[in-house]
């Protein structure tokens, strides 16, 4: 009695859904690497913005702040005790010392962890004129 061998022949068409489904697994992982990445890039420009604002609201909290302050000398109130203002999302400092008609002044203004300072000198004679300013 004879036995028919009935082992399959190896084909490629055997071995077909096991390399689409490889194939479906490679390219699903490679988009969401992809996807994952334009997500990342996404969220680091959104934090470059937000930094670029916050310096942006210290620089205008210490300028309103020399604004105020110039105000007030020209006024001839003066700066005694420094001057304090808070804003939305800033605030900003004064400290400034007389030295006979000159007014020496430090700024400071901060919005969040960001910060800009400002000094500045101020000559009132019959006008105010700024001699120096560093920022």
């Amino acid at each position: 009695m004879e036995i028919a061998n009935k082992s399959r022949p190896a084909t490629i068409s055997g071995q077909s859904g096991y390399i689409a489904l490889l194939a479906v697994v490679a390219i699903g992982a490679a988009s969401l690497i992809i996807a994952k990445n334009i997500t990342f890039l996404g969220l680091s420009f959104v934090e470059i913005g937000m930094n670029k604002s916050y310096g942006y609201r210290a620089e205008l909290a210490a300028e309103s702040c020399v604004e105020e302050a110039l105000g007030r000398i020209r006024a001839g109130r003066g700066i005694d005790g420094g001057i304090q203002l808070e804003f939305a999302a800033s605030n900003c400092s004064v400290s400034a010392v007389k030295n006979g008609e000159n007014w020496d002044i430090a700024v400071r203004g901060i919005a969040s962890e960001y910060s800009k300072s400002i000094t500045l000198t101020v000559e009132l004679n019959n006008k105010l004129t700024i001699k120096r300013w560093e920022e």
